[in-house]
């Protein structure tokens, strides 16, 4: 997956990376705004995709572009997306919960 999106992965305050079509990589860390992590090409995408289907079992295709399900180191959410449903190749992983928040705490922060 890369040193960039391996190294987000292992940072606990990380809670989602996305990728964009036109290959922007956001990361979302808890109590930070969303930010740039650096860009990646549709090519490497793509092999990211087919790697984590691979993993799960599955295939993704022209027939089949949409992959979804547990990355199976971590548990995180992995759900990639390739065309012709987009229009080139986008994934976000969604990590387990870290932190649990109080209701209180969303109140009092405005969340």
């Amino acid at each position: 997956m890369g040193s960039t999106i391996c190294n987000t992965v292992d940072d606990a305050l990380v809670v989602e990376i996305m990728l964009n079509p036109d290959g922007p990589l956001f990361i979302e860390q808890i109590g930070e705004p969303i930010t740039q992590a650096g860009k990646l090409a549709s090519q490497a995408a793509e092999t990211i995709i087919g790697t984590v289907a691979h993993a799960l079992g599955t295939e993704v295709n022209l027939n089949r572009p949409i992959i979804s399900g547990e990355l199976p180191i971590g548990g995180h959410r992995f759900e990639g997306l390739l065309s012709p449903v987009v229009a080139a190749p986008v994934f976000t992983i969604r990590k387990r919960a870290t932190q649990l928040f109080q209701l209180d705490s969303y109140v009092r922060t405005r969340s």
